[in-house]
């Protein structure tokens, strides 16, 4: 069960790291507009919401056979506990998949137009109203 609760506490780890990282590099929380950031990264925020659940779920489910008093050889054989297992990596992978293209997409260098005037120094004033 140590394990568990290391990797639950791992998964949040990854999160704040990705979170730390794309709000510094993202534009649109230095422009304040959460909703875009949301839309854009809330994939790998889902993914890792589902993945804490999946891997408690297991954790509860393997909790619940010890007690039963059942080796942890004969785990694996015990209905369902399989199908959670590889759904559980499943996710993980799309969890790590999704966190390395929006981590790459964060250090790629913003084409917005609405951008511009906020780069000359000029404020955002029409261009940020058009978007919210």
């Amino acid at each position: 069960m140590l394990l568990l609760g290391l990797h639950i506490f791992l998964l949040f780890g990854i999160v704040l790291a990705f979170f730390l990282l794309t709000t510094s590099l993202s534009p649109y929380v230095n422009l304040g507009l959460y909703d875009k950031y949301l839309k854009q990264h809330g994939g790998v925020f889902m993914l890792c919401l589902l993945s804490v659940l999946l891997v408690g779920s297991i954790g509860a489910y393997r909790l619940v056979l010890v007690y039963r008093s059942i080796p942890y050889p004969e785990v694996w054989q015990q209905p369902g506990y399989q199908a959670l297992w590889f759904i559980q990596r499943l996710c993980l992978l799309a969890l790590q998949c999704r966190a390395v293209y929006a981590t790459a997409m964060a250090f790629k260098a913003p084409e917005q137009s609405w951008l511009a005037p906020a780069a000359a120094g000029q404020g955002l004033g029409a261009a940020a109203r058009g978007l919210l």
